[in-house]
């Protein structure tokens, strides 16, 4: 059976059926992720994949749309498949602008990723981060993401008008479309998520959570952002590969650079920061509701 178009949608199993099947096997398989150096490094050495617990998302307005139990065990990775650039995803996902870069992932590595079982748990510890053992899980999955305007649900620039029959008031709260659903202020996203459940009754959930990914940045593609140098990069990697006996470095795609490069001035509220440590940072002491973002 052929997938259905967005607009054909009658019903929340439909709904769900479609984010699921777009993000699994859809005709638009891109996958970016905006981070910086730091982070693209953190993952060549940690050959890992990192997902933020639920209760912590920058999007407050979605925790509000379940049960809190339930998005205190569910973690996030997110990508988006928007290829033109975002001014709006460089400045909101990368803290440090000089370092900003965005990666795109080769489809089937992606894939790769919803056979991993083993959770482990993340510990920032200094300049570089702990993995422990932690958990397994049955269900890795990856979705597309809906956003909700009033009376209308998009998609891509997609429209759906609420049913007559039915009331999108119901579709929001639903649990199989649990973390696929936002509001339209972030449908500039267009986004893909890799979603796991953690158990019931842990004795707790940690703040972040790693799968395995060793071969996620093979022939992944890198384009540097507005205030990084393409040679900057290139440097920082060559430096990698020859000092570092035991971090491997991928073979990377191409490597190219912003088109928005010395065409904009941005500034990041991270920048140029006076506070040192997150816990006395009021903007972090807003995100995560007055606690510490450490393990």
């Amino acid at each position: 059976m052929s997938m259905k178009t967005f607009q054909d949608i009658k019903n929340i199993i439909e709904l769900s059926c479609f984010l699921h099947k777009k993000a699994e096997n859809g005709q638009n398989r891109l996958f970016y992720q905006y981070t910086d150096i730091n982070g693209l490094f953190g993952m060549i050495k940690s050959k890992k994949l990192h997902l933020t617990c639920g209760k912590y998302m920058n999007d407050l307005h979605e925790c509000h749309l379940g049960k809190e139990e339930l998005w205190e065990r569910t973690y996030i990775a997110s990508f988006t498949f928007e290829h033109h650039e975002s001014i709006a995803m460089w400045c909101i996902y990368s803290r440090q602008l000089k370092n900003a870069l965005r990666i795109r992932f080769q489809p089937q590595e992606i894939q790769k990723l919803d056979k991993s079982s083993s959770v482990y748990e993340v510990k920032k510890i200094g300049n570089s981060f702990s993995y422990s053992n932690f958990c397994e899980v049955k269900s890795i999955k990856l979705t597309h993401v809906g956003y909700f305007d009033k009376y209308t649900l998009l998609w891509n620039d997609e429209k759906l008008k609420q049913p007559v029959d039915a009331s999108f008031s119901t579709w929001l709260t639903a649990i199989s479309l649990h973390g696929c659903i936002k509001d339209a202020a972030w449908a500039y996203e267009k986004e893909i998520r890799l979603k796991i459940v953690l158990p019931k009754g842990l004795s707790y959930y940690p703040y972040t959570i790693a799968i395995d990914a060793p071969s996620l940045l093979d022939r992944a593609e890198i384009k540097c952002g507005p205030c990084l140098d393409k040679e900057r990069l290139i440097h920082k990697i060559e430096i990698a590969k020859s000092k570092s006996k035991k971090m491997i470095v991928p073979e990377f795609g191409e490597i190219s650079q912003s088109c928005l490069l010395g065409k904009v001035h941005l500034k990041a509220k991270c920048a140029q920061c006076c506070y040192k440590t997150k816990t006395t940072c009021p903007y972090e002491k807003l995100i995560l509701g007055g606690k510490s973002s450490k393990p």
